[in-house]
């Protein structure tokens, strides 16, 4: 297959045969083994942190500066949270599937507020069409979350969608 550089960092095309000799590698050095200890204290720490947030915004006075820093905690807890929800919405934190969904329903559903089938299904299809303007949900502007890259493009939205890109 002849090689069709899309800029001048790559010297050959990415076929599929090039990716399962990268896999194959990562897995020989050990690269995609399973950090489960990893997991447990990055979800322990993110889920105390929540919950400091939470017991500040009761326990603080309600100024302005308590306010900001409850605020900026409780927005970091949450995007480290969806994070581990992230990858387990990729199968990455168990072998065994209903695992990492069960962790997804926690992080996404019943912690950030954002329903887990939603956003995997939606996660899966922006990975199958990642910029492609016709198939990517996120730049479709379609649904919660949506980006566009040109003033067209931001020209067609409504409501929101309209608003919030601007």
């Amino acid at each position: 297959m002849p090689s069709t550089p899309i800029d001048s960092t790559v010297s050959r095309s990415a076929t599929g045969a090039d990716y399962a000799e990268l896999r194959r590698m990562m897995i020989a050095d050990g690269l995609l083994k399973r950090a489960y200890g990893y997991y447990l204290i990055r979800s322990s720490m993110c889920f105390v942190l929540l919950a400091i947030a939470i017991v500040l915004a009761f326990v603080l006075p309600a100024a302005f500066g308590w306010t900001v820093l409850i605020a900026l905690l409780l927005g970091f807890a949450l995007v480290q949270i969806a994070l581990i929800g992230h990858d387990a919405g990729h199968l990455e934190v168990f072998q065994d599937s209903r695992k990492n969904w069960a962790l997804g329903q926690l992080c996404w559903s019943l912690t950030v507020g954002v329903g887990f089938w939603y956003w995997n299904d939606r996660h899966n299809r922006h990975h199958g069409h990642t910029n492609d303007v016709a198939e990517d949900p996120d730049i479709q502007g379609k649904g919660l979350f949506a980006i566009t890259f040109t003033e067209q493009e931001g020209a067609t939205r409504r409501g929101w969608r309209r608003i919030a890109i601007k």
